[in-house]
This record gives C-alpha cells, sequence and structure tokens, in this order.
C-alpha cells in the first residue's frame, strides 16, 4: 500500500516536486532501486545507474523517497541514496562512499535502537524478611570446653536484620532488539543481634548477652535485561540474573571479635520502568527479588569457632533508583 502510494505520488511529482540532478550512490549499504511496472515494485540491479546524471524529484509530501524516469520506465529510491552534482565532482571510479551525505534527523527512539551498550549505577535499600537467629544452636558454635565450669548457651530471640547501604553497577551489550546481555555488581552491608543467656552449669546462675553480625556483601551476576517501547520515553524492563555471593561478616560480642566469610551462589529477578531523558540518559526504578538463601560461614581463625550453616535466609527484596546511560 505503500508503494502505491509513492506511485500516485510519482504521477504527479511535476507539479509538486522540484527537479535535482543527482548521481545514484549505488554501493552504499541498504540502498537499492525498485522498478515500478504493471502495478508492481521490483528490485533491479543499480549499477546500471551508476555515474548517471538523473533527473530526480522528491515527492513534496514523502521527502525521504527520490523518484526518476529513464526510458519511460518509473525507478524509485530512497533520498539518502543520492547526492546532487553540484556538491563535489565524481569520476568514473566511484564507489559509492567517496561523499558522505548528511544523514537525515533520526528519531530519539532511532538513536536508542542503535545503541549497542548501556551503563547504570543504582542506589537503594533491600529488606530481609527472615527475623530468625543466624545461629540455631551456639552451643555448636561455641561449645563449652571447661571441665571444671561447663557453660551452656540458650535460644537466641528472633530479631530483625537491619539492612545499610545497597550500590548497584551494571553494563551491557545489547543481543537484539529488546534485550540486552548484562553484568551487575551489588554492594550491599547490614547488621544482625542475636540476642541469648549464657549459663554457669555450676551454679545456674545465667548472663544476658549479643551476638551482633554486621555483614558486607560482594555479589556479581550475569544475565538478561529486557527493555520495551524503545519508541516511548517511558520503558519497562524485566531482568534476570545468576552469579556468585562473596559475604565477610564480623562476629562480635563486645569483648570478642571473629571473622567470617562464605561463598554461594546467587540470582535476582527484577522489573521496572526507566524514563528517558534522550536518547542517551534516563532514569530508573527497580523491584526485586534476591536469592541468597542460607550461608555456610567460615571462621577466618580456625581455632576461633565451629564453622557452621546459617539458621537464617539472606535473601530479601530491594527497591532501587539510578541512572541509565546508553551509547555506541
Amino acid at each position: 500500500m505503500i508503494r502505491y502510494y509513492l506511485f500516485l505520488l510519482a504521477t504527479i511529482m511535476a507539479v509538486n516536486a522540484r527537479a535535482e540532478s543527482v548521481y545514484y550512490l549505488h554501493e552504499l549499504s541498504r540502498c537499492e532501486v525498485s522498478l515500478f511496472e504493471n502495478k508492481e515494485f521490483k528490485v533491479v540491479n543499480g549499477k546500471q545507474f551508476a555515474n548517471v546524471i538523473l533527473d530526480a524529484r522528491s515527492p513534496a509530501k514523502n521527502p525521504d523517497y527520490i523518484v526518476f524516469k529513464i526510458h519511460n520506465q518509473i525507478f524509485v529510491t530512497r533520498e539518502s541514496c543520492v547526492m546532487n552534482v553540484d556538491k563535489t565532482k565524481i569520476n568514473n571510479d566511484l564507489q559509492g562512499n567517496e561523499f558522505k551525505k548528511k544523514p537525515r534527523d533520526m528519531s530519539e527512539g532511532e538513536k536508542f535502537k542503535s545503541y549497542k551498550y548501556f551503563a547504570e549505577i543504582d542506589f537503594g535499600s533491600m529488606k530481609v524478611s527472615d527475623e530468625g537467629p543466624v545461629a540455631s544452636d551456639y552451643n555448636e558454635v561455641f561449645p563449652s570446653t571447661s571441665a571444671t565450669n561447663p557453660t551452656s548457651w540458650g535460644k537466641a530471640e528472633n530479631s530483625s536484620y537491619s539492612s545499610g547501604s545497597l550500590l548497584s553497577l551494571g553494563f551491557g551489550l545489547r543481543s537484539n532488539q529488546n534485550r540486552f546481555l548484562a553484568f551487575k555488581l551489588r554492594l550491599s552491608n547490614g547488621k544482625k543481634s542475636d540476642a541469648l543467656d549464657l549459663t554457669d552449669l555450676n551454679t545456674s546462675i545465667s548472663e544476658r548477652g549479643t551476638w551482633v553480625y554486621e555483614d558486607s556483601f560482594k555479589n556479581f551476576y550475569v544475565g538478561y535485561k529486557f527493555i520495551f517501547l524503545d519508541d516511548s520515553a517511558w520503558k519497562p524492563i524485566v531482568a534476570a540474573y545468576i552469579g556468585a555471593s562473596h559475604m565477610s561478616s564480623t562476629l562480635s560480642d563486645s569483648v570478642s571479635t571473629y571473622e567470617l566469610s562464605s561463598l554461594g551462589i546467587a540470582a535476582l529477578i527484577e522489573a521496572g520502568i526507566e524514563y528517558h531523558l534522550n536518547s542517551h540518559w534516563g532514569v530508573g526504578m527497580n523491584l526485586g527479588y534476591e536469592y541468597l538463601g542460607k550461608k555456610s560461614l567460615k571462621f577466618q581463625d580456625e581455632s576461633s569457632g565451629t564453622n557452621f550453616t546459617s539458621n537464617m535466609s539472606y535473601s530479601n527484596q530491594y527497591f532501587t533508583l539510578g541512572l541509565k546511560y546508553y551509547f555506541k
């Protein structure tokens, strides 16, 4: 239907369009010539028009195309595939790339689709829902070693995990129109307190105390980010990642301090929306879920305590706001 419309415009070009002498740049990419014949368009070999001055006309209502006639046959090509003969001297060795025509103005959506990479930085907060104690039984973590003054740990109370800062750095490269292969580094921290009693078994006297964990996470992910509505300033996104989580933790009771660490698998999914100020820059908001699960905690000094698997899960829900940049 569009081509038929172009043909109708071509039939009245003498009235509505101005003639221009042009050369056809036959070896530029995506440049082809179509012949209108028997009410159909057929692609023809463009080399026959190389170095030939063409009397072309641009339909007033569709300047992206030009129309020319040779031997009473009508041909159509894109306006970006020709150049005015007055702009430069062309010899018989013309290959089609000696003259770089001024590109037509692209829309913000078209510019965005041409970008291959993105980089982003996000800040936010996370919430760990599990309120159980980190260690299920502190008698296994710190067993009593005194034969004359044996002690026993009580059960730790539930408490909320206090999340600190969350920083996310991302980079990706486009794998198709709506999908990016993406990499993400997430840096976060938090604190957890386990309050419990330590009882002297000889006297049955108990003393209240608290073990405080100060955690730091470095999580690296690889996955895919999907972005939709390329031509809109508002672009919904969804993403899924899998990776590795390194956790380091300081365990202290105000008297003794121990260093622990853990390495395990991690995964996250997120959804959000980006508002693009232009084709390059945008701001985004994401909601997500990060799976970290229970951690196998190891003491840096093996004589300090017994390695253990955490009773609580560090999986969390999170919210971020950030800046996005897309580029070639």
